[in-house]
């Protein structure tokens, strides 16, 4: 087995990069991130990027999720909003 190096995103441990024969792979902490499980990165840093950035997208993603299903619990869905 080669070095073990934590992943931290704002100060938290999100996961490992596992280093055995020359490459580096990923292994989430949570179940948010099991997507990306065993996925290669050159070193801790582009692994930071990566998943800060899948994480931005996802939480604008859920961002928009919600303001649509507020939209729509009110009675407004996308086509009464253009027609205003």
């Amino acid at each position: 087995m080669g070095s073990i190096e934590f992943v931290f995103i704002d100060g938290i441990a999100v996961g490992l990069l596992i280093a055995d024969e020359g490459e580096r792979r990923f292994c989430a902490a949570t179940q948010t991130l099991h997507e990306i499980e065993g996925r290669a990165f050159f070193d801790v840093s582009e692994a930071q990027d990566f998943i800060v950035r899948r994480l931005r997208r996802r939480h604008a993603c859920d961002d928009a999720d919600r303001a649509r299903a507020d939209r729509w619990k009110n009675g407004m869905s996308g086509e009464d909003n253009a027609n205003e």
